[in-house]
């Protein structure tokens, strides 16, 4: 919302304003986990939000399977 609030015009249109579209992932990590799976998560919904318009947002909390 306060980037929306800017009004700060595109650069290739100027009659539009920036838009912000955000992917994310929610990890509880453990002592093996890199960053990578995260990152990797977030980026899949950064595409997904893309394809759906702009302005929004889109994430996951990534669950693992407990180990017994």
């Amino acid at each position: 919302q306060n980037i929306h609030d800017l009004r700060i015009n595109h650069y290739s249109k100027p009659e539009r304003f920036l838009t912000v579209s955000i992917g994310f992932s929610i990890d509880k990590p453990t002592r093996n986990d890199t960053i990578d799976e995260a990152i990797a998560v977030a980026d899949e919904y950064l595409y997904k939000v893309k394809g759906t318009g702009k302005n929004s947002y889109m994430g996951t909390e990534i669950k693992k399977q407990e180990k017994e």
